[in-house]
């Protein structure tokens, strides 16, 4: 085997962020007018866990989904959407959104981060880290995140299962 360096190499470490409030700058703000929302992708700005998101986009060569946040502005979520743009907007003293999603980019605003559930490739419960809110950054030391979003029980059959069933004889065609 050629010399690596491996025992210079900092040990990498797969597990989520823990789940929190964390002062976060958006770093990309694509509109996909389609489907009515802006992809906000975004990483911690402060703390044990600044560049969290950046750090694993380098290493895997795309955003990770736990740094991405879908900001719908259907009808239907419009007073969600203004939620989020108005923690933006007091958190950055001075910026007012004017429909142009790139002034986004760079701006800071408080993110919740949670923990959720979910079944994995392999078919077992895993967690993954997930956006739940934005907060004004003012808020973020004294906002909690909300317990683990817990995967619903499927309830039989599951979708793309199949079951077996007694011969029912003859087809009536």
């Amino acid at each position: 085997m050629k010399k690596t360096g491996w025992r210079d190499a900092k040990v990498s470490t797969f597990g989520n962020i823990p789940a929190g409030a964390y002062v976060c700058e958006i770093k990309s703000a694509t509109d996909v007018p389609g489907r009515e929302y802006l992809l906000v992708e975004y990483d911690v700005a402060e703390g044990d866990f600044a560049g969290y998101f950046g750090e694993r986009a380098e290493r895997w060569g795309s955003w990770p989904s736990g740094g991405k946040m879908y900001w719908s502005y259907k009808q239907s979520a419009l007073g969600m959407f203004k939620a989020r743009i108005q923690a933006v907007e007091k958190s950055n003293p001075g910026y007012a959104f004017n429909d142009d999603e790139n002034t986004l980019v760079g701006k800071r605003v408080g993110l919740v981060l949670c923990e959720e559930e979910y079944r994995n490739n392999s078919g077992e419960i895993s967690t993954r880290i997930k956006a739940d809110r934005a907060v004004p950054v003012a808020d973020v030391p004294k906002t909690t995140a909300p317990a683990i979003k817990k995967l619903k029980e499927e309830s039989e059959p599951q979708a793309g299962k199949f079951e077996e069933v007694d011969d029912m004889g003859d087809l009536p065609f």
